[in-house]
């Protein structure tokens, strides 16, 4: 019986696969594969101006609602049921959508208010309700088990890996997040946390870095347990039969425990742009307490790319942040997003912001004249369709042309190419063909494949490497320029439109030829 419950289940997901695909191809025909994000903006318009966002930044939970919403449902997922739909001949979508969104989405030609997905959205608003009792639960408990009761100024790191964390036997650890906060800004704070499971907490530069499983101290005082109590068990009830409160119900328990917490310190949380739309309903609480509330980009891709020809494509984000602060890498990235936010925030210019490195990334010698190439390695059909492309960009023949032309020009002027990928291999999720092709071309004499846990400024502080490229819009390009290599962008489709924000920092080329003649001119200097 299980294993006819599991084929059953297989047969279906791959159902479920060809129909989204279909849906993609249906749109790629049709020259509209830019459709998934119009209707994201669609219904993210909509949503903020029935909030009124759009004019008033004053009721935290109605923001902290309108970023949930955006996050939890316009993901993925939703861009699978949308696919889905399209390729369906009666056009229904089946997905968990409240009832504004799916009368949105009847008049955009969709079967959307229907019976089953009123019961997908009632079942999705009591998935968030339970796993708000839960949070509750684990908070309660952590009052007697938890660790961190900080009494000093501490900073805390959210969303981190291994990678980010430094380690005094390190020579590169000012290349990571957190060694790079200590040595740029001379921070006083004794005590830094982050969220990676498994490591031992330990010192670095006369600061301890501690483990944490919250960024919320746990209560401290059997007072404050008593009233967080005596909410959590009167909210517990209500909830039942508010939606909003449903959904936000984990939301607010943390807010509760921070609200409760009794402290007088002042510590500063850093989140980052891998979840920009989100930001915790504690945070606001944290922040009239004195905290600071620093958003930081890690990379540049912060902007839909813009194709030729083509008019100009919306994120359907950047006008629902609410972060107090950010912290950018140039003036450039400050334009673009003062453009989009509306939130009253302020912009700090820091710089380029390394991000993470190998624990013992493993170095050697560049001794022939080299190029060093940055790609973004495409992902499979399967799961590139379904990411809500506004035209075919990063795919593998993209991808596999790039590495080609750059394989034609190192050739001509027999040059080995040093190439570090962007991140460890994920085999099932990216491209089998890509991958082959590159390979073959790492078998060969003149392409050397680096440790890509290591950091673009250590790997590229060689003498010998004289050229920098990389696929549009690499953040990588920023440390190779720092260390003095000719650097450009390179598209071998000649899609991109060239006056982009991050294009107009770096010059962007467009066909193998260009790519010939800038680089016989570099050569020539």
């Amino acid at each position: 019986m299980g294993l006819i419950l599991k084929d059953f289940l297989i047969k279906k997901d791959k159902a479920y696969i060809r129909s989204y695909m279909r849906g993609y191809q249906i749109l790629k025909k049709q020259n509209n594969l830019g459709f998934l994000n119009e209707v994201k903006c669609f219904l993210t318009e909509k949503t903020i101006q029935k909030n009124r966002i759009k004019f008033s930044f004053e009721e935290k939970e109605n923001i902290c609602l309108t970023q949930f919403m955006l996050t939890r449902i316009l993901d993925y997922d939703f861009n699978k049921a949308l696919l889905s739909a399209i390729s369906s001949p009666n056009r229904e979508i089946k997905f968990h959508l409240p009832k504004n969104w799916r009368l949105l989405l009847e008049s955009k030609g969709f079967k959307a208010n229907t019976k089953s997905n009123y019961l997908r959205w009632i079942f999705f608003t009591y998935k968030w309700y339970i796993i708000g009792i839960l949070s509750g639960l684990v908070e309660f408990s952590r009052f007697f088990f938890s660790k961190f009761k900080a009494k000093k100024n501490f900073a805390y790191f959210h969303n981190l890996t291994l990678n980010n964390l430094p380690y005094e036997d390190s020579k590169t650890s000012d290349r990571t997040i957190i060694g790079w906060y200590i040595k740029k800004f001379k921070s006083n704070e004794k005590e830094i946390y982050h969220t990676v499971k498994g490591v031992s907490n330990y010192k670095y530069k006369e600061r301890r870095i501690i483990f944490t499983d919250s960024p919320i101290p746990s209560l401290d005082e059997f007072k404050s347990l008593c009233k967080f109590s005596f909410w959590f068990f009167l909210n517990t009830i209500f909830s039942i039969f508010f939606i909003r409160r449903r959904l936000l119900f984990r939301e607010r328990v943390l807010q509760n425990v921070y609200t409760y917490y009794n402290s007088n310190f002042k510590p500063k949380y850093f989140f980052h742009n891998t979840g920009p739309i989100l930001r915790p309903l504690w945070t606001y609480d944290a922040e009239i307490k004195g905290a600071e509330i620093i958003f930081y980009f890690y990379s540049l891709n912060y902007q839909e790319i813009q194709e030729k020809g083509k008019s100009e494509v919306k994120n359907y984000f950047w006008q629902s942040v609410s972060w107090p602060e950010y912290w950018i890498w140039n003036n450039y990235q400050l334009g673009y997003l003062k453009s989009k936010i509306q939130y009253p925030s302020k912009f700090i210019n820091v710089g380029p912001i390394p991000f993470s490195t190998g624990r013992k990334p493993k170095f050697f010698k560049i001794t022939k004249k080299s190029i060093i190439v940055f790609d973004i390695q495409p992902k499979r059909d399967y799961f590139y369709q379904f990411l809500g492309v506004n035209f075919e960009f990063y795919d593998t023949n993209f991808s596999i042309r790039f590495l080609e032309s750059i394989n034609s020009i190192a050739k001509k002027f027999n040059l080995n190419v040093i190439i570090k990928r962007k991140r460890e291999s994920l085999k099932n999720l990216d491209s089998k063909k890509y991958f082959n092709f590159y390979k073959k071309l790492i078998k060969s004499e003149n392409w050397i494949e680096l440790d890509p846990n290591l950091d673009v400024y250590s790997v590229s502080k060689s003498k010998n490497i004289v050229a920098s490229i990389a696929t549009p819009f690499t953040s990588a390009v920023h440390f190779t320029k720092k260390n003095k290599i000719p650097t450009i962008y390179f598209d071998p489709t000649n899609k991109m439109i060239e006056n982009q924000t991050a294009a107009q920092q770096f010059e962007l080329i467009g066909s193998e030829k260009k790519l010939f003649h800038w680089m016989e001119k570099e050569l020539n200097k």
